[in-house]
């Protein structure tokens, strides 16, 4: 993880969980060199299935993470609009 990725987690409040979340069940996309990472519709009835109930309102599933190629995670975010498909 990136130094820029543990800025922005703390400023944007969002949980390790959610990168673990995003990558088990996460949509990814090949974008400017690396890899997009975000929740569909199914990949959030998967989380909110393998959090339950309780716990799946209580975390925010609407972030991205950027992974280089190396697995360095660059950045993380919450999707203010829907990602144009390629």
């Amino acid at each position: 993880m990136s130094r820029h990725c543990s800025v922005r987690m703390q400023q944007r409040r969002i949980p390790p969980l959610v990168l673990d979340i995003l990558r088990l069940y996460g949509r990814m996309q090949r974008r400017y060199g690396a890899t997009l990472y975000f929740l569909d519709k199914k990949g959030r009835r998967l989380a909110a299935s393998y959090l339950g109930r309780a716990a799946a309102g209580h975390v925010n599933l609407d972030a991205y993470m950027i992974e280089a190629d190396d697995g360095a995670v660059i950045t993380v975010g919450y999707r203010r609009r829907r990602f144009p498909s390629l």
